[in-house]
């Protein structure tokens, strides 16, 4: 699992070893990009005024080859559409009757980058469409090193394209601190202001395939040595990144020609003019891929060009190509024409006979057909297509300016066909529901066998493409259902059929599963798309689930609902706050502007040139997310990473008493003793200790477990939370909530514990001595339990060592103890097995869940906390 704090290290890595700041070409002064070029002068696209608002032309209109437009958006139809698209009303589009751009505008930026007057939408078009379907994330302009952003002032259309020319928008303002760099490196002389002025236009003619990016500055006190100019280059959540002689494996230093985000619809690529003009990568973090050029030294004063293009394709690094050579008027090269046996929507790789990396892509056509255009030499092309075995490699020799054939073959794919049935725990019949399939290889396969595929499944019958061969089948639901297990048969171009039953042997009525720090492509270090994680979990029984992307208000209930989810699992609108010190969630967020923006919830602010003014501590960061109508404050792996209880020194001996209260404040609900990445031992000597400090010291914070799952899986562990219901159909946000914030809920990793004193439960205060405490102890007969443990303000009072031949059935533990405590007590119980695992169905897993507490108030007169 990578987080923002990790990535963010190597930022600092990076700015530490920067002994000078470096990156941007230089060279002869042109007329204007459109002619290729880049240097110093005083040359642009455009000089002249800007066109009228008033005026602007409309921009839902389909354009002809020979038409381009540029205008502020003013109404919806106007905007690009799909995923990645985020242009509001007030932002700015440039298009034409290929492609669609939207500029967004200099108030209130909602992507990434700070500022406005960036680039946040990008599509390809089709005859008759200007909406397009929209995969671009952003491409936020970057100075220096480390890296300041454009902080927009203006935003205006100077030539709107209908005298047939060139459609330009010029966008004028200065360098800005970036808020995740800021909170690392600031104060100090690495976040200081460059002093720039700065003047970016973005053109785009008729009929072209990409849009023409020029930046000038010109540094207004001090000049400028080594200086890099680039962009902070995000070509999409959706597509994946390629460079040539890398592939997918992109090597930072190198000097390549271009760099594109490539999917089966669409591609963007980042290119330079000429062949001298190649671009740096000096750092991939996460998501973001920093582009530069070479270093070049600006006087005070003077001016210096820094000139890209964004060239929107048909998703093949073929593509890419054929566009940078269009773009350098290149001759022609030696070409492939093959097809791949059924290899309909395969990827065709190509690579030098040198072994060295992948240097170009293509998609093969409904018919298998592909064609690449590569210099003379000796290639090996394969072609991958997902669950299908890669083909083997097939070389081939490129003549100049001939063209060769190649045929490769995929196998047909194979279909396994499954449904999943459930029952309840006495054998009726409950219907479909959502569910994970797992594949481990061969029959009979052991549990700890290598997973050769994981399937999530919808409720309802649905077909699977799989990789032919033998397969052992686990299925499964969560800690409450039993697994079935089935040996699968795959033959290439056939369908093979998986149907079972699992049975939920543990129900746990008037309480939801959740799992409560999630990720998804929102965020900058995750890659799972919000339709795989909705399905995933699904698939794994989690029942709610908060939204909590790194600084990303998000709500994926649309999907569940559009992926017919919505009686299986219900959303939670939040976010992640993550700066670099701690991490925190806040959840649920209503409905409203805020969500679908960045950084809502601020932790640096920057003052009006956009520079550090100071750093927002989390006391005032919680208040700013209570503003934003945040219900739940969960602080987040609070002793791993970005870890809260670090930065504020805790040492639970000793308590809150002398901590800095400029960092510290008791103001939030929750916090992870337990996160996905930690393991028992490191709970029972961090984080128990903490939270029984806290506790003992009256400061009460509902203890949760979360996945923090940025890339597959979800839900271990997970939280059963008492609410009332047990069908995610009537969760409701604020009664959810409510019960997070009453402590009515225990973290689940295996083992259902249902504790009451008297006539109270988790979360609740008894008033009574001596008082029975019942405990019970359920789990699936797949999970085993050897202990339960009673803790008696923070001290383990009483530990029972079970033996699996006393087990009754799903029944490991049901006893009542008396107790009569001598002064106020809380009480928490522990479940788990000491050695053994989740397997078969989670290996590696450790086995464990404990409650919140119940509290004895002997007297009657007020809870009195214990102490240190």
């Amino acid at each position: 699992m990578r987080r923002m704090a990790g990535s963010i290290g190597i930022l600092l890595t990076l700015a530490a070893a920067a002994a000078s700041i470096h990156g941007c070409d230089s060279g002869s002064p042109q007329s204007a990009i459109m002619d290729g070029g880049d240097g110093t002068g005083d040359a642009s696209f455009i000089d002249g005024g800007s066109v009228d608002a008033s005026a602007s032309l409309p921009l839902d209109e389909p354009l002809s080859a020979s038409q381009v437009r540029a205008g502020t958006v003013t109404k919806a139809s106007e905007l690009l559409g799909g995923y990645g698209a985020r242009g509001a009303v007030g932002d700015v589009k440039i298009y034409n009757d290929r492609v669609a751009f939207v500029i967004q505008a200099v108030e209130n930026p909602k992507c990434w980058g700070p500022y406005g007057g960036s680039l946040i939408d990008a599509a390809r078009l089709t005859a008759g469409d200007t909406r397009g379907t929209d995969l671009f994330f952003e491409l936020v302009q970057a100075f220096g090193m480390p890296p300041r952003a454009f902080k927009a002032a203006s935003i205006e259309v100077i030539a709107d394209g209908s005298d047939g020319a060139a459609a330009v928008v010029r966008v004028k303002g200065k360098d800005g601190g970036i808020h995740i760099l800021d909170a690392a490196l600031c104060p100090g002389s690495l976040c200081a202001d460059f002093n720039l002025d700065v003047t970016t236009d973005y053109a785009l003619e008729p009929a072209s395939d990409r849009l023409a990016i020029e930046t000038r500055i010109v540094p207004r006190k001090r000049r400028l040595e080594s200086f890099a100019l680039g962009d902070m280059f995000h070509p999409g959540d959706r597509t994946r990144a390629f460079a040539p002689g890398g592939g997918y494996e992109i090597t930072t230093g190198a000097h390549i020609p271009w760099i594109a985000g490539l999917s089966p619809t669409v591609s963007y690529a980042y290119l330079r003019d000429t062949d001298e003009h190649l671009i740096e990568i000096p750092l991939i973090q996460d998501e973001i891929i920093l582009v530069q050029g070479d270093a070049v030294d600006v006087p005070r004063g003077q001016e210096h060009v820094y000139r890209r293009h964004l060239h929107v394709g048909d998703g093949s690094a073929e593509g890419v190509w054929a566009a940078e050579r269009k773009l350098r008027n290149a001759d022609a090269q030696g070409s492939i024409a093959g097809v791949v046996t059924n290899g309909e929507g395969a990827q065709v790789i190509a690579r030098p006979g040198t072994g060295a990396g992948p240097i170009s892509q293509a998609w093969a056509g409904a018919d298998g057909s592909f064609t690449l255009s590569l210099p003379a030499g000796s290639y090996s092309l394969t072609a991958e297509k997902k669950r299908v075995r890669t083909a083997a490699p097939v070389p081939v020799d490129v003549a100049d300016r001939q063209s060769v054939s190649a045929a490769l073959a995929l196998d047909a794919p194979a279909i396994l066909h499954v449904e999943i049935g459930t029952e309840d725990a006495v054998g009726l019949p409950q219907g479909p529901a959502p569910a994970r399939v797992a594949l481990l290889a061969g029959h009979d396969a052991p549990p700890a066998g290598g997973r050769a595929a994981l399937l999530y499944v919808k409720a309802g019958p649905q077909d699977f493409s799989v990789e032919p061969g033998e397969y052992t089948a686990y299925v499964t639901r969560g800690f409450e259902f039993e697994y079935a297990k089935a040996n699968v048969a795959l033959v290439a171009g056939q369908t093979a059929t998986l149907t079972t039953t699992i049975r939920h042997s543990v129900p746990t009525p008037g309480m939801v599963s959740a799992d409560l720090h999630l990720h998804t492509t929102r965020s900058i270090d995750a890659q799972r798309s919000e339709d795989d994680h909705v399905a995933a979990l699904s698939g794994e029984g989690v029942e709610v689930l908060a939204s909590t992307d790194h600084d990303y208000i998000d709500d994926v209930q649309g999907v569940i609902d559009a992926q017919g989810y919505t009686p299986w699992v219900r959303a939670l609108t939040g976010t992640e706050v993550s700066p670099v010190w701690a991490h925190m969630n806040a959840y649920p967020i209503p409905p409203g502007p805020l969500v679908g923006r960045y950084f809502t919830i601020p932790f640096i602010e920057h003052d009006a040139d956009g520079n550090f003014a100071r750093k927002i501590y989390f006391p005032e960061a919680f208040a700013l997310a209570r503003q934003a109508g945040a219900k739940v404050l969960q602080m987040n792996h609070v002793r791993t990473g970005a870890a809260y209880f670090n930065h504020i020194e805790y040492d639970p001996a000793i308590g809150v008493g002398p901590l800095d209260h400029q960092k510290w404040s008791p103001e939030f609900d929750a916090f992870e003793v337990w996160n996905g990445s930690e393991d028992v031992q490191f709970l029972r000597t961090r984080t128990f200790p903490d939270w029984w400090s806290f506790l003992n010291q009256g400061l009460v914070f509902t203890a949760v477990g979360n996945s923090d799952a940025h890339n597959s899986g979800g839900g271990i562990p997970r939280n059963l939370v008492s609410i009332g219901v047990d069908s995610a159909a009537e969760v409701t946000p604020d009664g959810f909530a409510e019960g997070i914030l009453k402590h009515r809920s225990i973290v689940y990793g295996g083992p259902f514990i249902a504790l009451r004193a008297g006539a109270g439960g988790i979360g609740d205060t008894v008033t009574a001595t001596p008082v029975d405490l019942h405990i019970r102890v359920e789990a699936p007969i797949w999970i085993p339990v050897n202990f339960v443990e009673l803790v008696r303000n923070g001290k383990i009072e009483t530990t029972f060592d079970l033996e699996e031949a006393q087990r009754q059935g799903t029944i490991v533990f049901d006893e009542t103890i008396p107790l009569a405590p001598d002064k106020d007590s809380w009480y928490v119980v522990i479940a788990g097995h000491r050695t053994a695992d989740l397997s078969p169905l989670y290996p590696g897993r450790q086995v464990m869940s404990f409650t919140n507490p119940i509290w004895v108030d002997i007297l009657g007169d007020g809870f009195t906390s214990p102490g240190l």
